[in-house]
């Protein structure tokens, strides 16, 4: 095997790294190297988003409830069909609706776009960086807020909900933690 031959040379590899760590003008070399590497290593993750089928966000599918004291959110997706996947949300504080969002994911040019239609507010799509089984992760760099939300299912009975307000911010400006509830969720 080829990485037989890789692993058996390591030590002859590493000391001929060490000496040309040694001389500046190998540094750049190396840091180059290795940052091709890891958009190497990372570019099938990239692909994965883009080429993803739809059915592999289908995690997302039920009745979702997010209850804090006197407020309440519930979110519900239909599985896909038809090349569709329908979700809607409703925001209740105090018994008063406060908010709701139609939400909308099918593919688009190859890659799966969430288009949120919020109450009030123009519709924005969010096109998908990255699927996964129990994530989900859309963006729209010129949208005023949010510019990039998370879906994340730690659990098969619960779903957080990332916002942020920057593509690349490394902290939600909110979230909400979901609890499967039953169809059609109720508050609790």
């Amino acid at each position: 095997m080829q990485s037989a031959r890789y692993v058996a040379r390591m030590p002859e590899l590493l000391s001929s790294l060490e000496v040309a760590l040694d001389r500046p003008r190998d540094r750049l070399k190396i840091a180059a190297a290795l940052a091709l590497s890891l958009w190497v290593l990372a570019a099938p993750c990239q692909v994965a988003a883009q080429t993803a089928p739809l059915d592999s966000v289908a995690w997302l599918s039920g009745c979702w409830l997010a209850a804090a004291g006197e407020n309440t959110t519930e979110e519900v997706w239909l599985q896909p069909h038809g090349g569709l996947m329908v979700g809607m949300v409703r925001s209740v504080r105090s018994g008063v609706a406060t908010g709701y969002e139609l939400l909308v994911l099918q593919r688009v040019g190859g890659r799966i776009v969430l288009t949120a239609h919020p109450s009030g507010q123009e519709p924005a799509d969010f096109r998908a960086s990255t699927t996964g089984p129990d994530l989900l992760r859309v963006e729209n760099p010129d949208h005023d807020f949010p510019r990039r939300i998370e879906y994340r299912q730690p659990t098969t009975d619960s779903l957080v909900a990332s916002v942020f307000g920057g593509v690349d911010d490394p902290s939600p400006a909110f979230e909400l933690l979901y609890a499967r509830a039953p169809c059609p969720a109720r508050p609790r």
